[in-house]
């Protein structure tokens, strides 16, 4: 969940408590929303390899530009980047480098923290790049890297007490790093400030759960989290999303999204959302043809109140003409940006779907 959910709940509680008394009342009806802005980012050259996105209580919208080896901030003043100087590169210049930005986060204090592998074509190893909201682009020599253990960090999120989770790909893992305000598990060593936390996922899905639980699913992927420390991890190859609930010292797993052979059966999960009500979002990026074309693809939104679509209806997809999404993410207006390969036809880009 955005962390600008938090303010809002200060700022607007009754629009929240009308929120969540709609998603306590009744199944939801189902999105028939076309896509609002065309492309965001319009006139920069972003390729397919566009994957992670985030967005921050102001409405800027951050972008893992991978294939373009970058970072891209576009205001939401201009979201076609019409106007000379509005989009932003953040972080350091990595044009021309073997290193890759893969996600992006935003902290509580407009911090942001990029998820990158190093070495091309052949992954070496990764991290996370921390951002300081004072040196957008590094020029302070106030930027670090942390976590550099993890090898791929495709999916990045984090808590309302600035603790990171990491979905590392190639590692089949995800990772809690407890942040400086809140280090009260760390018995690994702390490095940058961050103690870093393996967590089981997994475990439900070969019958490993228990005091010591272990698991691993096949190509960890996205990955987002509600306030409390619950958070959603999807598998890419697999198409499992599970929900982690923390719980005595450890954490209990459900599978969400509806069951084989249901209606709109997730079949490549990759960006995982959450909006202020809780409902998730899951960028699917369903299957490839004999071409190499994406079919099936989707964007589903899974209602807080019933997270296994067991009603018809409840889980609903979003957007129209989107084919091969990846990276996913809730603005303050409610809106869902998408990244994805093609968009009703045209190369690829990002896309609001909403208000």
């Amino acid at each position: 969940m955005p962390n600008w959910c938090l303010v809002l709940s200060l700022l607007l509680p009754a629009v929240l408590v009308a929120a969540q008394t709609l998603a306590q009342s009744g199944p939801p009806q189902p999105v028939q929303t076309p896509i609002a802005n065309s492309k965001i980012g319009l006139l920069l050259p972003i390729a397919q390899g566009a994957r992670g996105l985030a967005v921050d209580r102001l409405g800027n919208i951050y972008i893992a530009d991978t294939m373009n080896n970058r970072v891209v901030k576009v205001p939401q003043s201009d979201l076609a980047c019409s106007k000379p100087g509005s989009c932003t590169l953040v972080g350091c210049c990595w044009t021309g480098s073997t290193i890759t930005p893969m996600s992006v986060a935003v902290g509580n204090n407009l911090d942001v923290y990029i998820g990158y592998t190093v070495g091309a074509p052949t992954v070496i190893s990764g991290g996370i790049l921390k951002v300081p909201y004072t040196d957008p682009t590094c020029s302070k020599g106030t930027c670090f890297s942390f976590a550099t253990d993890i090898k791929s960090p495709v999916g990045v999120a984090i808590d309302s007490l600035d603790n990171i989770y990491i979905a590392d790909e190639n590692n089949g893992q995800f990772v809690f790093l407890e942040s400086p305000r809140a280090l009260s598990k760390c018995q690994l060593p702390v490095v940058n400030g961050y103690c870093e936390i393996p967590i089981p996922v997994g475990c439900s899905l070969n019958n490993t759960c228990g005091p010591n639980p272990t698991g691993q699913i096949e190509n960890s992927a996205g990955i987002a989290v509600l306030p409390d420390g619950t958070f959603y991890a999807s598998a890419n190859l697999s198409g499992v999303v599970l929900k982690e609930t923390p719980n005595s010292g450890g954490y209990q797993e459900t599978q969400i999204g509806p069951a084989p052979g249901q209606p709109h059966m997730v079949k490549h999960a990759w960006g995982l959302a959450l909006d202020c009500a809780g409902n998730l979002i899951i960028a699917d990026w369903g299957l490839k043809d004999m071409q190499g074309q994406f079919t099936s693809s989707q964007v589903l939104r899974i209602p807080a109140n019933d997270q296994t679509c067991s009603v018809q209806n409840d889980c609903t997809q979003i957007g129209t003409g989107i084919s091969g999404p990846y990276g996913v993410a809730v603005g303050p207006d409610g809106g869902i940006y998408i990244s994805a390969s093609s968009i009703k036809g045209s190369p690829s880009g990002i896309v609001k779907v909403g208000p």
